[in-house]
């Protein structure tokens, strides 16, 4: 379990419905259903920039309760960070031999366009 006086961020998860594209099963951003998700803990993590296409990137590193709902692919809002970030890793988690604290570990990026 996170120390609960550090877990204090409740993130709000936006899971994408899924269509059929030509036979292949796709994310359907249009089509999201929300719930919330506390005890969460939020990170910096790295950041980039691309001059030749006009874009910036920023990690988020999440630190979320075990059994989070949160899948890969899933969008995240984030209080007090603007936009919405999508969740590029498959929620991992964190087991110590000692088990006095465990976790699932996940990374979510969002992309600024017109940015620099």
């Amino acid at each position: 379990m996170l120390p609960l006086s550090f877990a204090t961020v409740e993130i709000t998860v936006l899971r994408p419905g899924v269509v059929n594209d030509h036979g292949k099963l796709v994310p359907d951003y249009t089509n999201l259903t929300s719930h919330s998700e506390p005890g969460c803990i939020v990170q910096p993590g790295g950041s980039g920039e691309d001059i030749a296409e006009d874009l910036t990137t920023a990690d988020r590193i999440i630190y979320a309760p075990p059994g989070a709902d949160v899948r890969r692919l899933d969008l995240v809002e984030l209080p007090s960070q603007s936009g919405r970030w999508r969740v590029r890793s498959e929620p991992a988690p964190w087991r110590p031999p000692l088990g006095y604290l465990d976790h699932l570990a996940l990374v979510a990026v969002r992309h600024t366009e017109g940015a620099l």
